[in-house]
């Protein structure tokens, strides 16, 4: 499908005056990672867990999780809430996700790409009448997903805003 990502992740998208006056910043609590989201969008945090949504004509949000791997022990209680944090390579983090979320990606070759030392796997996917789109990335030791949710496929607008806010996405460590 790739729906969503036109542009590689970390692109300078917001480069003339009137789109940065269009958007503003988020910035995770930890400092760990920056994005983009249009400012007549509304956030949630829960759980420290940003949600990021269109409050007027959106059909859907964009999640973000993010943790530092290198600081967590091994029997870490996140690694039981979030398994897919256990995985060696982005691949299998990747494939645990979505085993943990029951869709069967027996023959799905994921290609990782690589932009400014982040490395992504996109992934969009159907399940019981809903569109989903997930991109897993990782720089140095931070894991982030980043999961569009919606009622619908986006529309070719909606489609391109949650394209921009990904692609905006630093992680900073």
């Amino acid at each position: 499908m790739d729906l969503l990502l036109k542009t590689p992740i970390g692109a300078n998208l917001g480069s003339n005056q009137l789109e940065k006056a269009l958007t503003q910043t988020f910035t995770s609590s930890e400092g760990w990672y920056t994005l983009e989201y249009p400012r007549v969008w509304e956030v949630e945090v829960i759980e420290n867990i940003p949600s990021f949504f269109d409050p007027f004509f959106g059909n859907g949000a964009v999640q973000i999780f993010c943790a530092k791997t290198g600081a967590l022990p091994p029997d870490a209680k996140i690694r039981d809430d979030y398994p897919f944090l256990s995985g060696k390579t982005l691949t299998d983090k990747m494939n645990l996700f979505l085993f943990s979320q029951q869709i069967n990606v027996t023959n799905v070759e994921f290609k990782t790409y690589i932009q400014n030392d982040v490395s992504y796997i996109p992934f969009e996917y159907e399940q019981e009448g809903r569109f989903f789109m997930v991109v897993l990335m990782e720089k140095k030791d931070i894991v982030l997903l980043a999961l569009y949710n919606s009622n619908q496929t986006p529309s070719s607008e909606e489609a391109e805003i949650i394209g921009n806010i990904i692609q905006s996405i630093e992680i900073t460590n």
